[in-house]
């Protein structure tokens, strides 16, 4: 088993190894052409609520009937 000095010295040196590398300069970026957008105003109204779907409707529980 570790100890809890061990964890701090690996935790150590796992930083110190995140903090080395060559510094990069900024990264050449061409130049984006506008991207063409289309915009709508909002407006205030009623909207309906309908919820069409298909499918098959079962019921939870059954019961059985039969004639005396």
């Amino acid at each position: 088993m570790f100890s809890t000095k061990s964890y701090f010295l690996m935790a150590g040196a796992v930083l110190l190894a995140g903090c080395g590398g060559q510094k990069q300069g900024p990264a050449a970026t061409k130049e984006q052409p506008p991207v063409s957008v289309r915009t709508v105003s909002a407006e205030d109204g009623m909207i309906p609520v309908v919820y069409q779907a298909t499918g098959t409707v079962k019921a939870r529980t059954t019961a059985t009937l039969s004639a005396r």
